[in-house]
C-alpha cells in the first residue's frame, strides 16, 4: 500500500473469470520511517523521530481510509470482507524508542521478542452485516489462521486447501462462540530475548504461555496470563505438568531446518 495511491489499489474485472471479480493490490507498509519516501504522500521536513512517527501512523490510518473509500465508490463495501493487522508488536527500529509512546502497553518486549510484546497484537475486520461495528473478541487467531477462515468466507471447501496448521474463526465473526485453537505457537530465529537459537513460545487454554530458547529441552518459562500480563513471574517450578505439556507441543511444531543456523 505504500507504493501506489489507493485509488489504483482495487479494480474490476471481467476478463477472466465468469462473473465480475476484484482485484485488491495492497502493499505492506513500510516497517519504519527510515526507510525512504513514498509515492502516496509527501513526507514532511525531518524534525525528530517523535514526529516523524505521529506523521507515520496518521498516514497509515489516512491510507486505510481512502482504501474503505474506494470500495464504498465501487459498490463493493457489502461484499468485500476487509482484514487489518499487525505481523509483530512495537518495534524499536529506524529512531523509533517504543516506550516513549508506551506503544506495548502492559506487555513485555517489542518486535522481535517472543514474549507477548513481540508477537501479541489486535486484528480488525470489517464485515458488512455479519461482524457487529464497535464488538471485541478475546478469541485467539495467528496469521496461519487466515486460509482457513478466507477460504471458509469464500465457501472453499477444506479438504481442497493444502495442508495447514490454521483453523476457520468464522463463528466468531459472525458472534458465535467456538472453542479457542489447541493452543497458538511462535517461533523466531534469535529473538530479543537471546540472540542465539530458536525463541519459541506457545499459549494453551486457560491462560498459560510458555517461553523457551534456543532449544532448551530441560528449561522454560511459564506465566499465567490471567494475573501476570506483562510476563514478570515464572511459575514454571510450580507447575510442572502445564511445564511438560509446554516442552511437547514445543517439541513437536519446531521442524528442523537451516534457517537459523545449524537449529
Amino acid at each position: 500500500m505504500a507504493h501506489e495511491p489507493a485509488g489504483r489499489c482495487i479494480t474490476t474485472s471481467t476478463s477472466s473469470c465468469s462473473r465480475s471479480c476484484v482485484t485488491i493490490k495492497l502493499f505492506a507498509t513500510r516497517h519504519t520511517v527510515g526507510e525512504g519516501g513514498t509515492t502516496f504522500l509527501e513526507r514532511p521536513p525531518l524534525r525528530s523521530w517523535k514526529y516523524l512517527i505521529l506523521w507515520f501512523v496518521s498516514a497509515c490510518f489516512d491510507m486505510q481510509g481512502k482504501v474503505l473509500d474506494k470500495l464504498d465508490e465501487l459498490k463493493l463495501s457489502d461484499n468485500t470482507v476487509v482484514f487489518y493487522a499487525s505481523d509483530n508488536g512495537a518495534h524499536n527500529e529506524g529512531g523509533h524508542n517504543y516506550q516513549f509512546f508506551d506503544s506495548s502497553g502492559p506487555l513485555r518486549g517489542f518486535k522481535r521478542s517472543i514474549h507477548e510484546g513481540g508477537i501479541r497484537s489486535p486484528l480488525i475486520v470489517r464485515w458488512p452485516g455479519v461482524v457487529k461495528p464497535g464488538s471485541a473478541s478475546p478469541q485467539r487467531w495467528a496469521f496461519y489462521d487466515f486460509m482457513a477462515t478466507a477460504a471458509d468466507i469464500a465457501g472453499v471447501d477444506k479438504s481442497s486447501l493444502p495442508e495447514n496448521d490454521g483453523y476457520s474463526f468464522v463463528p466468531t465473526l459472525r458472534g458465535e462462540t467456538q472453542p479457542q485453537p489447541e493452543f497458538i505457537y511462535h517461533e523466531y530465529c534469535r529473538p530479543n530475548e537471546d540472540k542465539k537459537g530458536w525463541g519459541q513460545s506457545v499459549v494453551i487454554e486457560p491462560h498459560w504461555k510458555a517461553v523457551r530458547f534456543n532449544n532448551n529441552v530441560t528449561s522454560l518459562e511459564l506465566y499465567d496470563l490471567s494475573t501476570d500480563l506483562g510476563e514478570a513471574h515464572d511459575v514454571s517450578q510450580s507447575n510442572h505438568q502445564v511445564s511438560a505439556q509446554m516442552h511437547e507441543i514445543m517439541d513437536k511444531q519446531h521442524v528442523q531446518g537451516n534457517y537459523c543456523g545449524t537449529h
